[in-house]
């Protein structure tokens, strides 16, 4: 069995165990972490919250402070009772006449639209950014996950749309996601607000048939939603693919598409871009990497802020499970079956720090007649597709991932997330958590903590306005799945030895088929083209890692 590998935390100097800060109960029951401070701070930080809506602080943005619109995402007294845009909300609908949707100049198609999504009153994010958008202004919006930002910038766009419309043959709108899976996701938020336009929408991702993207992407649709390497392809190696003529361009996940190191790729497309384009620019971190790329890509922005930045939701509950040997697998894995087997069972998205162990816990899940579906770097694009919409239709309770599915993904009714261990940063615990809890839900978060986890641990208590509560699990139950887990060792050896003699021989046919294509095809293999690269993945990687 594979050896738990540690998280990325600073060792402690402190000599003082973690489970003197948190008093464990029994199975089934809780303790709040720190009553006593966590009101002492959340009655003195009460006033320093509000101002943060309010104020202007130019030193964290790249934008002239006069432009910054503060944006709390709390509700006012006028809007507890109604429904926010958000795909997840099922109310009693109000009627169109009633939603402030009406009130942002917005034409019929599109609010008709709105009102079968049962979107009734915009996001803070959405009632500040659509009126700006619609009148051509640059903007620079940092939105906390589930703000509904999607809507924020699919609307005007779709507005802009309609009323203008084209008649030359030109992609207008390009909108560059960091993930296939965002790209997917956003794609199908478009669709669905643009249903009762005449509107052409086509993806630019990998994983997908090259070809088929080529054919309709040479037929110049109105909006292109893909992810920068595939766009850069396209630009370098489709024929009749251009982007002189866009008119708008969205940065969406602007931190994640730095993250994952697509600066130059960025920039790239933005010069292939016509300078009198409008940009709109999505962040849910204000990085310095993002305020270059801020100043590079926009014009006189609006620079809009939703709420203080790694906050989790108020409809968040936060659980968190002490391991006393964090590095013992079989413990670590034990406890993690003890959660899934008897307390949280239906709809759960689990999140490990690598593909691997999220793969081995999908073959213990499978072995255990557990419900569950993996979804991470290892599985093909049509894999991962098949995988998500499996459970977003409710055909399986667990997703197991990794952090390619932390970031932006709306899956509707996640009543629980997991962390097998704690992320590495408070911002990747932020985006896993923000899985749970959207637009008004209910949500629970547990996370396995060790002596490893104490400096984030103490991050998240002083950032959180609620007080976290801890579970333990008696030492019967947790001697019951391990005697489970030694019981199926040999079955999961089996089951990884199959899959990779699987592969090897998946590999050697591929290989075969290769050979024979150049032996039959000789002739149009060489004649077609020579593709170009803007740059290789390794020397992205290399890149990437000496800026780490």
């Amino acid at each position: 069995m594979a050896k738990q590998p540690t998280t990325e935390q600073d060792n402690y100097s402190s000599s003082s165990s973690l489970e003197d800060e948190i008093e464990f109960v029994d199975d089934g029951t809780f303790t709040s972490i720190g009553e006593d401070s966590m009101r002492k701070r959340t009655s003195s930080d009460t006033s320093e919250h509000k101002e943060t809506f309010i104020s202007v602080d130019d030193t964290d943005h790249p934008l002239e402070a006069k432009n910054t619109i503060h944006v709390s995402q709390q509700l006012t007294k006028d809007s507890k009772n109604k429904v926010y845009s958000h795909p997840s909300s099922v109310q009693n609908f109000k009627s169109m006449e009633d939603s402030s949707f009406m009130q942002l100049d917005i034409s019929r198609p599109l609010l008709l639209a709105i009102r079968q999504l049962g979107w009734e009153v915009p996001t803070p994010i959405q009632e500040k950014v659509i009126p700006l958008a619609l009148v051509g202004r640059d903007i620079c919006a940092s939105a906390v996950t589930g703000s509904g930002k999607t809507g924020a910038f699919a609307v005007p766009i779709l507005e802009k749309l309609w009323r203008s419309a084209n008649k030359v043959s030109a992609v207008r709108v390009l909108v560059i996601l960091p993930t296939r899976e965002l790209a997917l996701q956003c794609k199908q938020v478009f669709v669905q607000l643009g249903k009762n336009m005449d509107v052409d929408m086509e993806l630019a991702i990998g994983g997908l048939s090259l070809r088929a993207e080529q054919d309709v992407l040479q037929r110049c649709p109105d909006i292109v939603i893909g992810t920068p390497g595939r766009i850069i392809d396209h630009i370098r190696n489709t024929k009749s693919f251009s982007l002189d003529d866009v008119e708008i361009v969205v940065l969406d996940e602007a931190d994640r598409l730095l993250d994952l190191g697509f600066s130059e790729e960025l920039e790239e497309i933005i010069r292939c871009c016509s300078p009198r384009r409008q940009t709109l620019l999505f962040s849910a971190t204000m990085t310095s990497s993002v305020q270059q790329l801020a100043l590079l890509s926009l014009k006189e922005a609006a620079n809009i802020v939703v709420d203080p930045l790694y906050e989790v939701s108020k409809t968040l509950e936060q659980e968190f499970v002490w391991i006393s040997d964090g590095n013992n697998w079989n413990k670590r894995i034990s406890y993690l079956l003890a959660l899934c087997c008897r307390t949280y069972t239906h709809r759960v998205i689990l999140f490990f720090s690598k593909r691997s162990i999220a793969h081995q816990v999908f073959i213990i899940f499978r072995i255990l007649g557990l419900s569950a579906v993996e979804l991470h770097g290892n599985l093909s694009q049509a894999q991962r597709i098949e995988a998500l919409n499996y459970f977003r239709q409710g055909h399986c309770e667990f997703l197991l991932c990794t952090d390619v599915a932390s970031r932006g993904l709306d899956i509707f009714d996640v009543r629980t997330v997991i962390n097998f261990e704690m992320p590495k940063d408070i911002r990747t615990y932020v985006h896993r958590v923000g899985r749970t809890a959207r637009a008004g839900a209910m949500g629970i978060a547990v996370t396995l903590v060790d002596e490893t986890s104490r400096r984030l641990l103490s991050v998240i208590q002083k950032r959180s306005k609620t007080n976290l509560k801890s579970r333990s699990i008696t030492d019967s139950v947790l001697n019951k799945y391990l005697e489970t887990l030694f019981g199926i060792q040999d079955q999961i050896k089996e089951q990884l030895q199959s899959e990779r003699q699987d592969k090897e021989l998946e590999m050697a046919e591929m290989e075969v088929k290769k050979a024979q294509n150049l032996v039959f095809h000789a002739d149009e293999i060489y004649a077609r083209p020579k593709r170009t690269w803007f740059r290789s993945s390794s020397t992205k990687k290399q890149k990437t890692k000496r800026k780490r």
